[in-house]
């Protein structure tokens, strides 16, 4: 009787010893397989941000990572020992930043990379891909500088700019990474590109919608985008004008451009211009007299000349006070692609006159910065 009131007594240990090690096993999981841990910050900093829900009915730091498990929406929790609080952690990209100081707040990210993304063991967190942002790669970016903090490098990268937050819409843009000279990284949106072999003769619905040649190098994002991320306090333009050893750079500040109902006319504030490797060589400022004038097409005359359709006369839409000679062509041919198109549809730039000049452009580029 003894002996087997012992082996009952043996059995209901194993039982035990095995369920204990089951739950270790299970907190294991969830604490270092699904999450990675790193000292946090005050409760009510992530409450303020917005990025936090607070979950009575917890018990400890696995049944809160457990209800993180149960949200699709969940994207970690932050968790204070001493107090025994949980906080559900959702996607957000306000959160306010602090010194993590406290030794028993602990934040736990979830390892989930969506869209792509893959975990990063030297940096603990999602490396994402196609554009994607966000702790879990499921956002879109709202500024292109976003893309920097994510860890894309240099390049032209197409993505849908999120502006919903601005109460506008998802528009789809070029960001343009770079760095200057000092190594910092800086973001633009691609407004347009011309490297003078392709003809940019279009509608006027497309030039509000946009176009491509089929490369980054030739392309209109679109009066209505740029209208929108004029809205969204894109409001610094670059104009960009690469020579094989010369480059001239002109800065447009608090550039604004209106809507259909005024014909995509624009303003601007200041104006500053840098040049690099152009002794000798000036160039005018392309848009200075263009202010208040409406856009132009070809099927849709809107220039202040009421005997010559300006845009089928210059091989392209743009904003034509007057036709001859207009101060700049940004959208026209180089002369040795052009073939036997009219003078008139070349390149022109406002002071180079000099054909040896011309044969060295390059490329012609116009970015947006924000100002927000």
């Amino acid at each position: 009787m003894k002996m087997c009131n012992r082996t009952k007594t043996l059995i209901c240990f194993i039982i035990i010893a095995t369920i204990i090690l089951s739950c270790l096993c299970k907190t294991q999981d969830v604490e270092h397989a699904r999450y990675y841990k790193q000292s946090g910050c005050y409760i009510e900093t992530g409450i303020a941000s917005n990025c936090f829900r607070k979950e009575l009915a917890t018990r400890g730091l696995i049944d809160c990572l457990r209800v993180c498990n149960q949200e699709s929406t969940c994207r970690g929790a932050r968790v204070a020992k001493n107090e025994n609080s949980c906080f559900i952690r959702k996607e957000c990209t306000d959160e306010v930043g602090c010194v993590a100081d406290r030794t028993d707040v602990y934040d736990y990210y979830s390892k989930n990379c969506d869209n792509g993304g893959t975990w990063n063991l030297e940096s603990n967190s999602c490396k994402c891909v196609n554009a994607w942002v966000g702790t879990s790669c499921n956002q879109r970016p709202k500024h292109c500088n976003e893309l920097i903090k994510y860890g894309y490098s240099f390049d032209m990268i197409r993505t849908q700019l999120d502006l919903t937050d601005k109460n506008l819409t998802e528009i789809e843009v070029i960001c343009k990474i770079e760095s200057n000279f000092m190594g910092a990284s800086s973001s633009s949106v691609v407004l347009m590109m011309n490297d003078g072999n392709v003809d940019n003769s279009e509608t006027m619905k497309r030039y509000i919608e946009g176009f491509e040649s089929g490369t980054h190098n030739n392309m209109w994002l679109g009066l209505q985008k740029w209208r929108i991320l004029s809205l969204a306090r894109y409001n610094t333009v670059i104009l960009k004008v690469a020579f094989d050893s010369c480059t001239f750079k002109w800065r447009y500040e608090d550039f604004n451009i209106f809507g259909r109902s005024e014909n995509y006319e624009f303003i601007f504030g200041s104006v500053n211009v840098e040049f690099s490797g152009c002794d000798g060589y000036q160039m005018g400022d392309c848009f200075e007299d263009l202010q208040k004038i409406p856009f132009s097409a070809h099927d849709l005359d809107n220039d202040f000349n009421a005997d010559i359709n300006c845009a089928d006369q210059q091989g392209s839409g743009w904003w034509y006070r007057k036709c001859q000679p207009p101060p700049c062509n940004l959208l026209g041919w180089r002369q040795k692609y052009a073939g036997l198109k009219p003078e008139a549809h070349l390149i022109k730039l406002d002071g180079i006159v000099s054909n040896e000049m011309m044969d060295r452009l390059v490329s012609i580029e116009i970015t947006l910065q924000s100002n927000a």
